[in-house]
């Protein structure tokens, strides 16, 4: 059993996320769990931690929606 209760699915990784425009309107958690695999728990982990950002800023709140980017 590992002492780790709260391990990073990622492992320090970083990832650049081009969100496409049919995922606008819908919660960041949501978004980074279906572009990553990860469960709705872990990308709330992630997100909360700080290293979420959407359009160079830090996201910290899992109900963020994200908005349809201006073209």
């Amino acid at each position: 059993m590992s002492d780790d209760l709260f391990s990073d699915p990622f492992d320090g990784e970083t990832l650049d996320l081009i969100v496409p425009s049919t995922l606008a309107d819908i919660r960041v958690d949501r978004v980074l769990s279906m572009l990553t695999g990860l469960s709705r728990s872990e990308a709330h982990n992630i997100l909360i931690s700080g290293a979420v950002r959407v359009d160079d800023r830090v996201v910290l709140k899992a109900s963020t929606v994200l908005a349809r980017a201006n073209d």
